[in-house]
């Protein structure tokens, strides 16, 4: 599914922990090229109603540990197509 950029949203215990959007490399299928990749975090209150939901529903049959969700949106749904759980979250650092 084609996306200029996908959701990665923060769970942690149930709760929506933090929020940003990875930007697809221009002609490319990674989010990562160095120098070409972009990302924005964002307050989680800015995020479209469906991805939170998407999100949350993914991850509590698996828990309440610390989850990065990985959502892309299409036609006002949310489309959940990774669940990690061992994200990365230093300063500056993504899993790539």
């Amino acid at each position: 599914m084609y996306a200029v950029f996908y959701w990665r949203i923060g769970i942690l215990n149930n709760q929506v922990l933090y929020a940003g959007r990875y930007y697809m490399v221009k002609n490319h299928w990674q989010i990562y090229r160095y120098g070409g990749s972009k990302l924005d975090t964002l307050p989680t209150f800015e995020v479209p109603k469906v991805v939170l939901e998407a999100d949350l529903k993914a991850t509590q049959p698996i828990g309440k540990g610390l989850y990065g969700v990985d959502v892309k949106e299409k036609d006002d749904k949310g489309f959940v197509y990774e669940v990690n759980d061992t994200p990365r979250i230093d300063r500056g650092v993504s899993e790539r």
